[in-house]
């Protein structure tokens, strides 16, 4: 139950006031004027001068007189005009809203019935700002969602490739200014087509999302973790150099290669595993593209060697 802020407008006496008022500045003028008329009237019937005095006030009085009713009448239509016009605006307002069962005014006093308005309208807005409030709210959620669906790759829940880049880019700009270190780490899942053709696409997907679990488990919560495509994931560690970056990609994989589909959870069973590249920027200008092309070129040397899968001297 909120207070009325609009009570001090509901007075049925308002109108009944201004017309007081009128009358005050019309009656007691006028009154004045008679009391002088009568006493030149007394005068002149006693066949006497009536006062000086009394003829100037009545010279005076006349016009003064005249001017205050006026001002009156102007100052009581004037008051009564924009009231009921302001009534009228608010109830417009009200009916342009479509408010739910507008109640008619209580009484035909133009102050009752603006108050009685007011308040209708107050609430009407307090409605519709709640609906703003609410639409805003549900649109943020949305643009949330929106944001998530462009960042994050569905099957797997990681960065999709697009951020993936971007993130790259700027990371590379930040170490050279910063002229700090950046490792990149480049994966393949190996035998994934064979897995997928043997298997079928459900437990191949299965497949992805186990590893990813696994890739994400073993990297600080600072790296970058993201799906290129197919079996291939990136991270990228930050403020890591060669040996830091060596001993986190051994570690991704000995934890990847415990990943086993879950009809298969026994011991010696077969299991996916994983080749990995590493690259390290430890200064000059090179970007992201290279460093890039040389994490390739060292998973690419890994997979050859097979009993090596971090393959390949750190990049500079």
């Amino acid at each position: 139950m909120h207070s009325n802020p609009t009570r001090g407008m509901n007075s049925e006496g308002l109108r009944h006031k201004l017309w007081i008022v009128y009358l005050l500045m019309f009656v007691l003028p006028t009154g004045y004027l008679l009391c002088l008329v009568g006493e030149i009237s007394r005068a002149a019937e006693a066949g006497g001068e009536p006062p000086a005095a009394t003829r100037l006030a009545l010279l005076l009085g006349l016009p003064a007189a005249v001017v205050m009713s006026a001002a009156a009448f102007l100052l009581l239509y004037h008051s009564l005009r924009d009231m009921y016009d302001l009534v009228r605006t608010v109830e417009g307002v009200l009916r342009e809203l479509k408010p739910e069962g507008l109640p008619p005014p209580p009484s035909r006093d133009e102050a009752q019935q603006l108050s009685h308005y007011v308040s209708r309208l107050i609430d009407e807005f307090r409605r519709h700002v709640s609906a703003i409030d609410r639409y805003a709210e549900e649109l943020h959620a949305a643009n949330v969602q929106l944001t998530d669906l462009a960042l994050v790759d569905p099957l797997t829940g990681l960065y999709n490739r697009k951020h993936a880049m971007h993130m790259l880019e700027i990371e590379i700009q930040r170490t050279v200014r910063a002229d700090g270190r950046l490792s990149l780490m480049l994966l393949d899942v190996d035998g994934l087509p064979a897995f997928r053709a043997a298997r079928g696409d459900d437990e191949a997907d299965g497949a992805i999302r186990g590893i990813a679990q696994k890739v994400a488990a073993n990297v600080r919560r600072v790296d970058t973790v993201a799906r290129l495509d197919a079996g291939r994931f990136m991270v990228l560690l930050l403020d890591t150099g060669r040996e830091g970056a060596h001993t986190a990609a051994e570690r991704v994989r000995r934890s990847a290669a415990t990943w086993r589909p879950k009809a298969e959870q026994a011991p010696g069973a077969a299991a996916l595993t994983v080749s990995i590249g590493v690259a390290t920027h430890e200064g000059g200008d090179a970007g992201a593209e290279e460093l890039l092309q040389a994490a390739e070129n060292n998973l690419l040397l890994a997979q050859r060697r097979g009993e090596d899968p971090i393959a390949g001297p750190p990049w500079r």
